[in-house]
């Protein structure tokens, strides 16, 4: 009997690694794998389990035997899904794990943005507090205020009753138009893009990174947001046009943002760096404990499900897929 086997192209939480290990022989790298050493692994391998690695032509080519492709996320933008198809090649992502994860996250931009919380601790650290006054680090209160979704997927969604409970209202715009479950809730309204940036309190990011949604913000986005508003980017970098973002900030078009994601990651822009209104997270929407042991697990399942033959409900590439 032949034993088919699973390359993990970098460190993953255990729960993963177990499952395939009950059933494949298992080769884990104990460091994210460069992009020579992924080539040379993969080269007899029926299955790759990754996480941030560009996984284009050269890659897919590399790996003979490959039969799926399992992302440790839900964005695959970083794989040429269409060549894997054409190669026969599954490739697979793990949606609905980050929901919760994410959307906490937001709020932790959105709550930290509006309260000023890393220039108050840069203050206290740098041995500045000396005495309080009363327009110490003044922000303001979310209460009262919009939301502004822009992908109102999984994720989207599950900020509504997030942002009811902090007494927001919510605004979304989304590719797919009106969503029927919200037609009748006064406290959540479809707009186009452009009313959404009008009116928004907080702009949130959370598209997929496509031809279409590329510098989907941009100088002329920014202009059209409130002056007292901020932009909060956790769908991909390159939805952002970085530069007229620093521009907006330096110009004080608007008052702040949130960037999980870079447009050059992990190059981070001086100007970024400098900017005291600006909170910068190295992309860690989905750095819970809860949520990397699942994944691992979701990504294994992916690949169980895909090498025994019983169909895997989570291929990104099925349009592609070549049939013999």
């Amino acid at each position: 009997m032949v034993i088919m086997k699973v390359l993990i192209a970098q460190p993953i939480p255990t729960a993963g690694i177990d499952l395939l290990k009950r059933h494949y022989d298992v080769l884990e790298s104990d460091h994210v794998l460069g992009r020579e050493e992924l080539i040379t692994a993969i080269g007899d391998k029926d299955a790759l389990v990754c996480a941030m690695h560009k996984i284009d032509a050269e890659v897919i080519n590399a790996g003979k035997n490959l039969k799926i492709i399992s992302k440790l996320a839900v964005g695959y933008d970083d794989i040429d899904i269409k060549f894997a198809g054409e190669r026969g090649i599954m490739v697979t992502n793990a949606p609905g794990v980050l929901t919760q994860t994410v959307s906490e996250l937001v709020f932790a931009h959105i709550l930290a943005l509006a309260r000023r919380l890393p220039e108050a601790d840069h203050y206290v650290r740098a041995g500045n507090f000396k005495q309080w006054s009363f327009d110490l680090m003044v922000g303001g209160e979310i209460k009262g205020k919009t939301l502004g979704i822009i992908g109102f997927g999984a994720i989207g969604q599950r900020l509504v009753p997030m942002a009811k409970g902090f007494g927001l209202k919510v605004v979304y715009s989304n590719q797919q138009g009106e969503i029927p479950e919200f037609e009748n809730d006064a406290d959540v309204k479809y707009a186009t893009k452009d009313e959404l940036l009008k009116v928004a309190d907080f702009v949130v990011l959370l598209v997929s990174l496509t031809v279409e949604t590329k510098h989907l913000i941009t100088a002329r986005e920014l202009a059209l947001m409130k002056t007292t508003a901020f932009l909060i980017n956790l769908a991909r970098g390159p939805v952002v046009n970085e530069a007229d973002l620093v521009r907006a900030l330096q110009d004080k078009t608007i008052a702040g943002a949130g960037l999980d994601v870079f447009e050059f990651e992990p190059n981070v822009s001086a100007e970024l760096l400098a900017m005291p209104n600006t909170i910068l997270t190295p992309h860690i929407g989905s750095a819970t404990v809860e949520a990397r042991a699942e994944l691992s697990l979701k990504a294994a399942r992916n690949v169980v499900d895909t090498l025994e033959g019983r169909g895997c409900e989570n291929i990104v590439n099925r349009e592609y897929l070549r049939t013999e």
